[in-house]
């Protein structure tokens, strides 16, 4: 029999696969092998032999374990098992995005995995490299935690303490007062009360923050268009879970003083708002 410690696992999680052979003498050869690589070759002992590896790369691995002859040239039982190894992403996200000082502000970090991977585990949090309070237990592939800050420019992390992984830096703003919200002007069907997006300052000059959410799980798009209709820049492109505020940074690549369009798809629906970039005199 072969049995792993956790299957599916995490990529760089360290996994133990343990051969156990009823009737077995000890001191006999067990081999490791996925496909005509040894991963090991050890000795039988209590009736066990184990194999731990951290290394094995991001797919599904045939392992199998084979128990040998006195002579150690036989075999004469062996088993298998597909050990499969997920590709762990994490994202982080910000429910208010600049907030106002010492105002409740909720991190959630998002740890997901290929091959229908759910990872378990903690996350921890940081505020420009400290830790924010305690580690939090993943649920459902969700750790979120509440804090608040002074007046200024934060750099927030999430660390997935099983493997190390850690997130895109998120910077929290705290600003004095909330900005103006960007004119929208919507396309195609009418948006009743979401998808929500805010851009802000408007007019800008260095760059333009984007808040944008969803009250449902879907999938978001949002780019930047000159008023020629040229695509400039895509911000954001992927999956956005319901009820979480994204936060999107456009850097103008722009030479003169013009109107610029951003574009947020959302549940087959466009929303189009326009604002001004200013040239810096």
């Amino acid at each position: 029999m072969l049995a792993s410690s956790k299957n599916p696992s995490s990529l760089t999680e360290p996994v133990i696969l343990t051969a156990t052979v009823n009737g077995g003498v000890d001191g006999r050869t067990v081999k490791f092998v996925e496909g005509t690589t040894t991963l090991l070759s050890t000795t039988l002992s209590g009736g066990k032999a184990t194999f731990t590896s951290s290394t094995l790369s991001a797919a599904s691995h045939i392992i199998k374990a084979s128990y040998y002859d006195a002579a150690g040239t036989a075999v004469i039982s062996e088993a298998s098992l597909s050990q499969v190894v997920s590709n762990l992403s994490i994202a982080l996200v910000s429910s208010k995005n600049p907030q106002l000082p010492n105002t409740s502000v909720t991190f959630t970090a998002t740890v997901a995995g290929t091959g229908g991977f759910i990872p378990s585990g903690t996350v921890t949090f940081k505020k420009n490299g400290a830790v924010i309070g305690n580690a939090v237990t993943l649920s459902n592939g969700k750790a979120s935690i509440l804090a608040s800050f002074p007046l200024g420019s934060y750099s927030i992390t999430a660390v997935y303490n099983v493997t190390g992984l850690t997130s895109a830096t998120l910077t929290q703003s705290i600003v004095s007062k909330l900005p103006k919200v960007a004119e929208i002007v919507e396309m195609g069907t009418p948006v009743a009360v979401e998808p929500l997006i805010k851009a802000y300052p408007n007019p800008f000059t260095e760059r333009l923050n984007i808040e944008f959410s969803s009250a449902t799980d879907t999938q978001a798009l949002l780019e930047i268009f000159s008023i020629t209709g040229a695509k400039l820049e895509t911000l954001f492109k992927g999956p956005v879970v319901g009820g979480v505020v994204y936060f999107a940074e456009y850097v103008p690549r722009l030479v003169s003083s013009q109107m610029v369009f951003y574009h947020l798809t959302m549940n087959g629906k466009t929303q189009v708002g326009k604002v001004i970039f200013n040239e810096r005199k």
